[in-house]
């Protein structure tokens, strides 16, 4: 081998080749500890794996007892013929937070790709802790339904308040769309 000019006898060539490998090893192992790692080898990898394995098995169960603390994921999405349940829900959820409708609207049903929404829009006047009690409640119950707009006009006293609330409902695709 000719290295800079000069031949190399074998043993300097197995030498230099031996030199290189260490020094390669070295800096790897230099390399690994500076990217974060320890150097501990397979059984660090084997620890830290167990180690990870276990938090995302305790983040997994954080997040279950969260959705059921939040009843997340506990509605259903009904066929259109279904919305006279669903404004029967509305409504039931608004007396029970102690609302009244002065108007109540509901648009005609929309297609869109995966669902169909129903608009509905209603004016009611009442106690501020009423509106919010109801927005709360109207957003877990067992239909999806999504509180869109929230406009209030002001008013001197807290039981006396006016509002104008949209809610869109979604429900299934229709068959055979």
């Amino acid at each position: 081998m000719n290295l800079a000019g000069k031949e190399l006898s074998t043993r300097e060539v197995v030498l230099l080749g031996i030199t290189v490998a260490v020094a390669l090893g070295f800096g790897l192992m230099w390399l690994g500890r500076q990217l974060g790692g320890t150097g501990g080898g397979v059984s660090q990898v084997m620890d830290d794996l167990a180690r990870s394995s276990s938090r995302l098995q305790n983040t997994t169960k954080n997040i279950e007892d969260l959705k059921k603390k939040l009843k997340i994921g506990k509605f259903q999405l009904p066929s259109t013929e279904d919305s006279p349940k669903v404004l029967s829900h509305i409504d039931k959820v608004a007396r029970e937070s102690g609302l009244g409708f002065s108007t109540l609207s509901a648009t005609a049903p929309k297609k869109g790709r995966k669902f169909q929404t129903i608009t509905y829009k209603f004016t009611s006047t009442s106690e501020l802790k009423s509106l919010v009690k109801f927005v709360d409640a109207i957003q877990l119950g067992v239909y999806l339904i999504c509180l869109e707009t929230w406009d209030m006009k002001p008013a001197e006293d807290p039981k006396n308040v006016q509002a104008n609330l949209t809610l869109r409902a979604y429900f299934r695709q229709a068959e055979g769309k």
